[in-house]
């Protein structure tokens, strides 16, 4: 975590409302403003990764140019922790980083709240998502996480097999079809 293999600034992003959060720690301010954030990075400054079982952290900052200063700090929104290993918060002290597990207010684990898409125009019909040449159990949770979502078609849900914008027994049957094989 305290190597950086790969650094991107995005100064071309769309900003979006999406509502509110409690920030439980201000009782002043109780309700929090939420946006979303999206950038799409050009092809040739994508990060290409050498290994598919290779575990790397991503880090996300907010760069505010002087004298502006922001209305509201930048952060994330979390959720109850779901994937791999925890998220973590860092600081840095001018000589090295500190990282610390991010929690609720239980002492329960937390991940932050963020999605990382393929080319959105982009339909991939192969459900091997942890790309080891075989579609088995692992793909199979990974699949039955999409279950009956509706959206775009194309590269917004990896469980749109048939990339018509929903995830339903036409896109199981396409799963079951590759089953203990590789995809074509």
């Amino acid at each position: 975590p305290n190597e950086i293999v790969w650094e991107y600034r995005a100064y071309d992003y769309d900003e979006v409302f999406v509502g509110y959060d409690k920030h439980p720690h201000t009782a002043a301010h109780p309700n929090e403003p939420v946006f979303r954030y999206s950038v799409r990075l050009p092809e040739e400054e994508r990060f290409k990764q050498p290994g598919v079982n290779d575990i790397y952290w991503l880090s996300v900052v907010a760069v505010y140019v002087s004298p502006r200063t922001p209305n509201y700090p930048w952060g994330w929104t979390n959720h109850k922790h779901v994937f791999n290993d925890d998220a973590v918060g860092g600081n840095w002290d001018g000589i090295t980083w500190h990282w610390n597990e991010l929690c609720d207010q239980c002492g329960d684990s937390e991940d932050m709240s963020f999605v990382l898409f393929t080319d959105p125009n982009q339909c991939n019909s192969c459900p091997d998502y942890d790309i080891d040449g075989t579609v088995d159990g692992f793909d199979l949770d990974v699949f039955t996480d999409n279950w009956l979502w509706t959206g775009p078609p194309g590269g917004f849900n990896d469980g749109d097999l048939n990339c018509d914008g929903e995830v339903t027994f036409y896109d199981y049957a396409i799963f079951a079809l590759i089953w203990l094989d590789s995809c074509p």
